[in-house]
């Protein structure tokens, strides 16, 4: 009978024990990497510059003086952490961090803008960055391009500011370099819109 008293008494230091070993397996705050990114799902889109915002344009037709792209993006947050995923939120990591870079993009047509702008050369310095301040800031492409945020969606506006020299219809494709070595560098294309 002492023997069973001595086990009952072991009992809950063993626990404690246990559970203190499984507490200092979850690494301290300093020692828990930010999230970052797994997957980028992009989309490319016409939009129509010509109110107070950019909104999608219609029956892809827009305005010569008012077109623009738009980059959507939605991102995931990779989980490579395993049980330190949660230590990431314990430890005041959001995933909205800013995780990842676009370092560049180029804009190409495949049709011919005007004579110094034939298809497939770079159109980047007739598109300007709508940054959503009050009122919006217009910048030029430059390397550092835009960043790329963990959670969970993001847009981006491209305002062309020196349109084509006559309506018609364009197709417009958009080269993304991504600063991110799991992810390879891709085109996006819309449809072809009739400027007017």
């Amino acid at each position: 009978m002492p023997a069973k008293k001595s086990v009952l008494f072991l009992l809950p230091i063993v626990l404690l024990v246990m559970f203190s070993q499984i507490q200092c397996s979850v690494p301290p705050c300093d020692a828990v990497p930010n999230p970052i990114i797994k997957q980028i799902n992009w989309q490319l889109i016409a939009i129509d510059n010509s109110g107070k915002e950019p909104v999608p344009v219609s029956a892809n037709k827009a305005p010569l003086s008012a077109f623009g792209l738009g980059i959507i993006y939605t991102s995931i947050p990779d989980s490579i952490f395993g049980g330190a995923q949660k230590k990431n939120f314990d430890c005041g990591f959001k995933p909205d961090i800013s995780t990842g870079r676009v370092g560049n993009i180029l804009i190409t047509c495949l049709q011919d803008v005007d004579p110094s702008h034939p298809a497939g050369v770079s159109l980047n310095d007739y598109f300007r960055v709508r940054e959503r301040t009050n009122p919006p800031n217009y910048n030029p492409i430059t390397i550092d391009v835009f960043h790329v945020y963990a959670y969970p969606k993001g847009e981006v506006d491209l305002v062309m500011v020196q349109p084509p020299d006559h309506p018609g219809d364009y197709q417009f494709h958009v080269n993304l370099y991504l600063d991110q070595t799991y992810k390879s560098d891709t085109t996006y294309s819309i449809p072809v819109i009739t400027l007017y």
